[in-house]
């Protein structure tokens, strides 16, 4: 088998808070270099979004930060998996931090192989409801919504 030249992509980036919001409640992470690409929509109405999706995309920085690049496929889809749960828990912690209700962020990843740019990982997430004043998590896992394309 002939290796792959590594993955290019360019790349930009803008968020909008839309027509009817004042703060734009987006954070966008661009990795391309490790074929990581994440949007995190902090919910409107939900008490502190922004600060959710910041802390989302923010703890899949730091996660993937701590690895080399050019890792297979399956184990950036798992790190990815694992900061989106680190993150459950950090927005959870903040949340209960502030004493607010709840705390929130929709979340859609990609994961491109840098090996076979053809293949991926498609995270759709909704992490709406972190923390509604019980301990308990309400939170759609990655591992059970994510989709894998060729």
């Amino acid at each position: 088998m002939t290796p792959c030249a590594p993955l290019r992509i360019r790349v930009a980036q803008a968020t909008h808070p839309g027509l009817s919001e004042r703060i734009n409640e987006d954070a966008v992470l661009c990795l391309p270099e490790r074929g990581v690409f994440c949007i995190a929509d902090g919910i409107g109405g939900e008490a502190d979004g922004q600060e959710a999706g910041h802390i989302v995309v923010t703890t899949l920085a730091e996660r993937l930060a701590q690895e080399t690049l050019f890792l297979p496929l399956e184990d950036t889809v798992g790190l990815v998996r694992q900061a989106l749960d680190a993150a459950s828990y950090r927005i959870h912690d903040r949340a209960e931090e502030r004493g607010v209700p709840a705390m929130g962020s929709t979340v859609v990843a990609l994961v491109l192989s840098a090996t076979a740019p053809s293949t991926g990982c498609v995270f759709p997430i909704s992490i709406s409801r972190m923390f509604s004043g019980t301990r308990k998590r309400s939170y759609a896992r990655a591992g059970k919504r994510s989709s894998a394309w060729t």
